[in-house]
């Protein structure tokens, strides 16, 4: 009776039947690719009402000769949650596979550029050279689906996750074994506000995100602005407003006695800070924080002292967090980063693979080791999906051995790296355009 339970017990592992009118019979299973005995395939099928089509495929299975067994064969599926460079890189690589499917959740249906940001803020025109449609991605367009949607709830036990989808608000779950096989996360990282905007009355950007106002609007509508961060987001976003609307007051707030202090680069606060205050529309608040904002007026404190800010907008570059916050507490440390692996693999969940901003890493978060975080967790998913070894492994990079680019001006650039100033010059800013460029092509 013992051995007869423990049949039974792996035969329901191996036959949890699920009908799919799309892709026919499914079998929730762990591996790739399953059989079933002839008179399994008999009993399934008097006990589970198929349509036709499904019927008629096994019936013909089964009477090939010598048939002793069904085989069942699906793609194999992977769940990509979020779109940016490290997921990029996944998509392109198993978009040119026609032996696997994607199903791609992301608010949008394009790919932008984040280290463009400040070019497409400060006019719209910009937005052609700096975004993509996914789809130009993938090779195989007929194997992909994008959900334009957001997570709502991630169970890492049972393998549901909740999405909600964008417009008609309504929620589908997707099953580990049955909808996808293995998943991805690289949603990236926010910059948010850091303190209370619930009455201001004033349009709100993030240096990451665009505020979407027209060429026209900043030029109508726009004289004082306040931009909150004293890092490349914030000098970049900065610059361009300078540059591209003369008439618009800039108050510039860091929380640092610096530009770039992050990056240790005090070699490259002069050269900025003698650019910017070029220009007699900007104003630069050093060791300064926002209090909270009231209508258009911004309370700030600076050495124990009070003073408010009239402005027609508001920009947030600073305040970055990682977009987990639908993930369960075990599964991230204390900033909110996902726990992974130099393989890229989650710590305690073998079938998540995670990468770019929210990857728990002790280095500067930059675009380009996302995209090689990408190309090794697209490796390593193909070698988990076919019962391969994992051992391709992404190498740390410390901040101090990491180049890092600003711009200060459309063509104005300094480079740092390790704390020390590399170059400043333009013709590094003129690089800087063209690789961004290259990069979204």
């Amino acid at each position: 009776e013992e051995k007869e339970e423990e049949k039974e017990e792996k035969e329901n592992i191996i036959i949890k039947e699920i009908l799919n009118p799309r892709r026919g019979i499914k079998l929730k299973v762990r591996k790739g690719e399953w059989e079933i005995e002839k008179n399994k395939v008999k009993e399934w099928m008097k006990k589970k009402k198929t349509n036709k089509k499904e019927e008629e495929e096994i019936t013909k299975q089964l009477k090939e000769k010598n048939k002793t067994t069904y085989k069942l064969k699906r793609k194999r599926r992977i769940l990509v949650i979020g779109v940016g460079y490290y997921n990029r890189s996944i998509i392109k690589y198993f978009g040119k596979k026609k032996e696997y499917e994607m199903i791609i959740v992301n608010p949008t249906e394009k790919f932008f550029l984040k280290t463009a940001t400040p070019y497409m803020i400060v006019n719209e025109k910009y937005d052609k050279y700096f975004t993509k449609d996914i789809k130009e991605y993938i090779k195989y367009k007929e194997n992909s689906k994008i959900i334009r949607g957001k997570i709502e709830n991630f169970n890492e036990e049972k393998g549901n996750i909740t999405i909600r989808e964008e417009g008609n608000n309504e929620t589908r779950k997707l099953k580990l074994g049955i909808d996808y096989d293995i998943c991805t996360i690289g949603t990236g990282a926010a910059y948010e506000a850091i303190v209370d905007i619930k009455e201001a009355n004033i349009p709100i950007g993030y240096g990451d995100r665009r505020i979407r106002p027209t060429k026209r609007y900043f030029s109508e509508n726009i004289k004082h602005m306040t931009i909150i961060g004293g890092g490349p987001s914030g000098i970049e976003t900065v610059a361009m407003i300078l540059d591209e609307y003369p008439h618009i007051n800039i108050a510039h707030i860091c929380s640092r006695e610096t530009y770039l202090e992050r990056l240790g680069a005090k070699e490259a606060h002069e050269p900025i800070r003698k650019r910017l205050q070029a220009h007699k529309q900007y104003k630069a608040y050093m060791k300064t924080r926002i209090e909270k904002v009231t209508g258009d007026q911004i309370e700030i404190s600076q050495s124990h002292k009070k003073d408010n800010i009239k402005t027609d907008a508001l920009i947030f570059c600073a305040g970055y967090t990682p977009r987990t916050t639908f993930m369960p507490k075990n599964t991230k440390n204390d900033k909110g980063q996902l726990l992974v692996n130099t393989t890229m693999q989650h710590q305690h969940i073998e079938w998540l693979f995670a990468g770019g901003d929210v990857a728990a890493f002790e280095e500067e978060k930059r675009a380009g080791q996302a995209r090689l975080q990408g190309n090794v967790a697209a490796i390593n998913i193909e070698k988990y999906l076919t019962h391969q070894s994992i051992q391709k492994r992404y190498r740390i990079r410390p901040a101090e051995k990491v180049a890092v680019s600003v711009l200060y001006g459309k063509t104005h650039c300094v480079g740092v790296r390790g704390g020390k100033l590399l170059a400043n010059n333009r013709l590094l800013g003129y690089i800087k355009y063209k690789l961004q460029y290259r990069l979204i092509k």
